[in-house]
């Protein structure tokens, strides 16, 4: 199936943005360019055993970041320094470090920084002595993300960032419990924030596979019926233009399904619904770029069953706010019998999943922050 673009209404309150991808499809479709291994903003080599897992994990020796953001500071010997992220579902952060009256020599076009060793991998939690010479690879979690970091010597120092502030990752430094002062800031690529809104070029979708989607999933469904969610509501109400009880019918009929739980193996999908388990092997189909009333755009990435097992749907579509490969922190699925065609037309109903070891209130928590 050939990627186009399928002119759709949608409730502004929702937006789903994802995508999809499948290599064969993507070399004979110039509208869908073959998959990267890193952000568009990112420029590196990475060998294949580490793309199709964790994108970005070994370099050549020469790598080198694009920076979408780059801020200085005064910073000093001797003090701690912290990373902090309240809530993301970005997977990592590449950042670099480097003394700003170096920069004048390295920077001979305003978007490079070179270093000729591989990266630093960080945990949240962790904490690390600053180095000019490598990227730190920093993994961020899902929620209250803290790195701690020191310098080797007093002065002022540019960091470089592929992904800049905002709502798809607002990070900040700080010294304690304030936040610094930078004494230069740029954004030169504000595009991961855009795509987090729904405001992206078709070149900048990239092909998927279910490597994203792996493991264990359950349905919010129950959590609303419950009312577990109704903290959530009541905050859409307040920032909102429904009352809450419009917003839980709303979801109500978004949310619904019957299929409690799934889990992805492989490239195996298995339904529970009542108890009863039905595993299906479903291949990639393509993505398709919806464009909304509002003015954003979204994407789904469609897979089809491959042996047609009964009790599977036939045809299923992720949509997960993301336009090129990374891991999913939620989902919404769209799923039937019908042909793809006809199910991209499905717009009221999107049964949501979160990882089954999520407790309520971490699904509550990231739902807030939405």
């Amino acid at each position: 199936m050939k990627n186009k673009k399928v002119i759709v209404c949608l409730l502004s309150s929702l937006m789903l943005i994802s995508s999809c991808a499948n290599d064969k499809k993507a070399e004979n479709s110039s509208s869908n360019p073959s998959s990267m291994a890193v952000h568009d903003h990112l420029s590196a080599e990475v060998s294949k055993e580490d793309n199709s897992k964790d994108r970005v994990k070994t370099y050549s020796d020469k790598q080198e970041i694009s920076p979408s953001y780059n801020v200085s500071y005064d910073l000093k010997k001797g003090s701690t320094y912290s990373i902090i992220c309240d809530h993301t579902h970005e997977k990592f952060m590449l950042m670099g470090f480097k003394k700003t009256d170096d920069v004048k020599d390295i920077k001979d076009d305003g978007t490079k920084v070179l270093s000729n060793k591989t990266e630093t991998e960080v945990e949240s939690g962790e904490s690390f002595e600053v180095d000019t010479d490598p990227l730190y690879y920093l993994k961020m979690a899902h929620f209250d993300t803290k790195i701690d970091f020191t310098v080797p010597d007093d002065g002022n120092y540019t960091i470089f960032t592929d992904i800049a502030p905002g709502d798809a990752l607002n990070f900040k430094i700080v010294d304690g419990s304030d936040e610094l002062t930078p004494t230069e800031k740029e954004v030169s690529d504000n595009s991961k924030n855009d795509i987090y809104h729904g405001y992206f070029e078709d070149d900048q979708v990239k092909d998927r596979n279910l490597d994203d989607w792996q493991g264990e999933w359950s349905s919010v469904y129950p959590l609303l019926k419950d009312g577990s969610l109704d903290e959530v509501m009541e905050h859409k109400a307040q920032n909102g233009d429904m009352s809450a009880e419009e917003y839980k019918n709303y979801y109500d009929t978004g949310y619904k399904t019957d299929v409690d739980k799934i889990t992805i193996d492989g490239n195996n999908i298995t339904f529970t619904k009542d108890g009863k388990e039905t595993t299906a092997e479903y291949k990639y189909d393509g993505y398709e770029i919806l464009e909304y009333e509002k003015g954003n755009r979204g994407v789904r990435f469609l897979f089809t069953q491959t042996k047609n097992v009964d009790g599977a749907p036939k045809n299923i579509q992720f949509s997960d706010h993301n336009i090129y490969p990374t891991k999913a922190s939620h989902f919404h699925l769209f799923f039937g019998d019908q042909s793809q065609q006809e199910l991209l037309k499905e717009m009221d109903n999107w049964p949501t999943y979160y990882p089954s070891n999520d407790s309520k209130e971490d699904i509550v928590k990231d739902m807030l922050a939405h």
